[in-house]
């Protein structure tokens, strides 16, 4: 990347620091989409939401496969990149670690606004493309530059985010698609996020806008 043009939240994602501030590695991740949190939707509601309505006995092990084997292991925190009246909010989130009984494995459990290995919130990236596709600024300079954001990691984002988007509704799905899909991330409550962003996980195996596999 073009160092000149780097912006404050290019350098992320930061490392992952557990309780006492130490380093910890990623290892393996886990997604609790909710269900049964209603009438949530600002990021901060749906962040503490995540946490209270986490049940450790209703997830299954990734790796062994075990039921009901899962229980709390500390937690770490991380930075994530979120939309807070209209401009880029960087936190830091509370991420949930648990351990198998069964296998022994440590999982980590990503809020429903995170995305694996990315900085930035499922909900900065669909504003920050609902904002290109509707021409809210008069460039793309001039974009990033209130997002915080340099022009690579824009495109970058953005290269990432449509092929989503054609991953989900097909190969020619287009700008129309880009701009209501967009407005229902950024609009939906909870309950309803948590539908869509699974739908995607179900049928992929992967996080939506997620770019990096271990």
């Amino acid at each position: 990347m073009d160092r000149q043009g780097e912006q404050p939240f290019d350098k992320q994602p930061l490392p992952a620091l557990d309780g006492h501030g130490r380093a910890v590695p990623d290892g393996s991740m886990l997604r609790a989409f909710l269900s049964i949190c209603k009438d949530i939707a600002s990021d901060d509601d749906i962040l503490s939401a995540g946490l209270s309505c986490l049940d450790p006995s209703k997830l299954i092990c990734p790796i062994c496969h075990a039921r009901t084997s899962l229980i709390y292991h500390g937690y770490y925190l991380r930075h994530l990149v979120g939309i807070k009246d209209g401009k880029p909010d960087d936190r830091r989130i509370k991420v949930i670690r648990l351990r198998c009984i069964s296998c022994n494995t440590t999982h980590a459990v990503l809020p429903l606004i995170a995305i694996p290995y990315c900085a930035f919130s499922i909900r900065f990236i669909a504003r920050l493309i609902l904002d290109h596709t509707e021409g809210t600024f008069q460039s793309i300079e001039a974009l990033c530059a209130h997002y915080k954001i340099s022009v690579n990691t824009f495109f970058r984002l953005k290269h990432r985010y449509l092929s989503c988007i054609r991953l989900t509704f097909g190969i020619t799905a287009g700008t129309k698609r880009a701009i209501s899909f967009s407005r229902d991330i950024i609009t939906f409550d909870a309950t309803s996020l948590s539908c869509l962003l699974e739908g995607f996980f179900l049928a992929t195996d992967t996080s939506f806008c997620q770019g990096h596999f271990p």
